[in-house]
């Protein structure tokens, strides 16, 4: 049974809580239940269908309108959390990684294995797997802008790109 990233403490009001990741691997990721920091927000109808059903079809502008619908709330989630998430140095010392970097990568991937799970993912956070030619891959930047974002500067994105066979 897959974790649903929010709960609906009534039916007005659902809410996306940002999962925080535990013992997060190249190759497994764990999710706790509730967010320590307690960071969530609430959402639209539009996100709630858009991340719980599939797109129309598997046309490049019907998937488009999928991630359309889900980023304003991803990127309100990113924003609203940026005072209260751990940061991580990765490789070296200016090299960041937040718990937000983390939990929207698992948003993410949670969305593209329930309704493409044969699509390989590369995320910034993520494992890295080999590539085939005939292979569909999704590229995730979960928040392009760490550095900005760990230092309080507005210029943080959130990059999502699907290249189908090449």
């Amino acid at each position: 049974m897959a974790i649903e990233p929010w709960v609906s403490p009534t039916i007005d009001r659902p809410v996306l809580h940002l999962p925080i990741l535990n013992d997060a691997t190249a190759n497994e990721w764990s999710l706790t239940q509730k967010s320590p920091q307690n960071i969530s927000i609430s959402v639209t109808p539009d996100f709630i269908a858009a991340y719980t059903q599939r797109p129309l079809s598997d046309s490049a502008s019907d998937i488009a309108a999928a991630i359309a619908a889900m980023t304003p709330t991803f990127m309100t989630l990113i924003c609203s959390g940026r005072e209260q998430v751990h940061t991580d140095t990765k490789t070296h010392p200016a090299d960041f990684v937040t718990d937000m970097d983390l939990g929207i990568e698992m948003l993410l991937r949670m969305w593209i294995n329930r309704f493409f799970p044969s699509d390989l993912i590369i995320g910034e956070e993520g494992s890295k797997p080999a590539i085939g030619k005939s292979d569909t891959v999704w590229y995730l930047d979960p928040v392009d802008g760490t550095n900005n974002y760990v230092k309080g500067s507005p210029m943080v994105g959130l990059n999502i790109g699907v290249l189908k066979a090449g």
